[in-house]
């Protein structure tokens, strides 16, 4: 994963003893440039050790994933980019992706409601209908139970008025 590539490492790495003398002193230059670079080339060198002492904290330190205090995040390497990359592309149309079907499901879900209403308005005019019609077949049954109704004691009325104009017609007679 992460490497030290392009830090600089110490003399003893390299097999070279850290007391042994400096190139300035081999060759015997003495120049004041030559002096200069080498005053700069040994701050550098103490700058870098100072970092290698105490050393970047990375994200790895921090950052803790998951249930286990073992489970922490990881340099990456320049080799893991490009993968990263595709699946930063790929996460990004899956959300894509995500949300028109999200618009989609919601356009679905309004047409379903507003063909479940237009049913149940067809339906309930239907139900509607039906019960006006026998509504209305009930009354028309009702007046002409009345109508008949109405008839026969007239009927009855009019024999009783004959039979009791005929007994007075009677009477009359024998009067």
């Amino acid at each position: 994963m992460a490497t030290d590539a392009g830090f600089w490492t110490p003399r003893a790495a390299h097999g070279l003893a850290a007391t042994s003398p400096s190139p300035m002193e081999v060759c015997g230059d003495s120049a004041p440039e030559t002096e200069e670079c080498w005053r700069i080339i040994r701050n550098l060198e103490s700058t870098l050790e100072q970092f290698r002492l105490s050393p970047r904290f990375t994200i790895s330190d921090d950052l803790k994933v998951g249930f286990f205090s073992t489970d922490h995040a990881t340099q990456t390497d320049s080799s893991e980019i490009l993968p990263l990359k595709e699946l930063s592309l790929a996460t990004q149309n899956l959300v894509q992706i995500t949300k028109s079907l999200q618009v989609d499901f919601g356009f679905l879900k309004q047409l379903m409601q507003l063909k479940f209403e237009d049913r149940l308005k067809e339906e309930s005019y239907r139900l509607f209908t039906t019960l006006h019609d026998r509504i209305m077949a009930a009354e028309k049954h009702y007046q002409q139970n009345g109508e008949s109704l109405r008839k026969c004691y007239n009927q009855q009325l009019a024999d009783a008025i004959g039979t009791i104009k005929g007994m007075y017609q009677v009477l009359d007679l024998v009067k």
